[in-house]
C-alpha cells in the first residue's frame, strides 16, 4: 500500500437568494493500493464527510497525488505538489488562479460561521472576516 493525497470539491449549500457559492477544496491523506483504489477511497470519505455536515455536497474528486514511499513521512515531507505553465507576471498570476478566499460574511450568503478560538477574548470565522467575542470553551453557540 502507498500513501496518496486526494484533492476533493464540495459545495456548501447556501440561502436561494445568495449571491454566490461556497466551495472547498480539501485535500486528505490515505492509503491504497493504486491510484483507482485511491480515487475509490477518496470518493467514500468525501461522501461520507458531506453526509456529516449536512449542509454540504460533495462535487468531485480533483486529483489524486502519489506520494513518495521510500521513508516514513515526517516534517516538511511534501504531500502535494502541482506544476503551472503560464505567461502571467507573479502578482497576476496568484490574483487569477489563487484569489482571496475568505467572505466578508458567511450569513450575507446563506452560509454558517464555523468559529475557531483566535485568541483569548476573540473567536474568528475560518471562512470569513467576521470575529467575536470568545464564546468557545464557554459552550455558547
Amino acid at each position: 500500500m502507498k500513501w496518496h493525497t486526494a484533492k476533493v470539491l464540495f459545495r456548501h449549500k447556501a440561502r436561494k437568494n445568495a449571491r454566490r457559492q461556497m466551495y472547498e477544496e480539501r485535500i486528505v491523506l490515505l492509503r491504497a493500493v493504486n491510484f483507482d483504489s485511491a480515487e475509490k477511497k477518496a470518493i467514500a470519505d468525501a461522501t461520507k464527510y458531506a453526509t456529516a455536515l449536512g449542509s454540504c455536497e460533495f462535487v468531485e474528486v480533483l486529483e489524486i497525488y502519489s506520494l513518495d514511499d521510500t521513508s516514513p513521512l515526517g516534517e516538511f515531507d511534501e504531500i502535494y505538489s502541482r506544476m503551472y505553465s503560464s505567461n502571467l507576471a507573479p502578482q497576476q498570476f496568484t490574483r487569477t488562479f489563487f484569489p482571496p478566499n475568505h467572505l466578508d460574511d458567511c450569513e450575507q450568503h446563506g452560509l454558517k460561521h464555523r468559529w475557531f478560538k483566535k485568541d483569548g477574548s476573540m473567536d474568528g470565522c475560518y471562512h470569513c472576516l467576521q470575529t467575536r467575542p470568545s464564546k468557545i470553551g464557554n459552550r455558547q453557540p
